[in-house]
């Protein structure tokens, strides 16, 4: 297909904004202190587990067979991170 280009502008949290507020699709960043230094595995799985507890705890559940879906493959993945 075509591809169509839409300036959303630059600024941080650019892709939050985007998704959030022009596609309604949540999106969590988790900050850290320093780019230049990764947390060591442990940190990253505890930092992941927070994140799932919170949300968990503070976001609606979805009936939606979607939701439950997207949530499933967090839990199943376990975080992300470039390395």
């Amino acid at each position: 297909g075509r591809l169509v280009f839409s300036r959303v502008g630059v600024y941080p949290g650019s892709l939050g904004n985007y998704s959030g507020v022009q596609r309604n699709v949540p999106v969590i960043t988790i900050e850290l202190p320093n780019a230049r230094a990764m947390p060591s595995d442990a940190e990253v799985h505890r930092i992941w587990q927070d994140m799932l507890t919170w949300i968990r705890r503070n976001v609606p559940q979805q009936t939606e067979a979607h939701g439950a879906t997207l949530q499933r493959t967090a839990e199943r993945s376990g975080p992300m991170l470039l390395r």
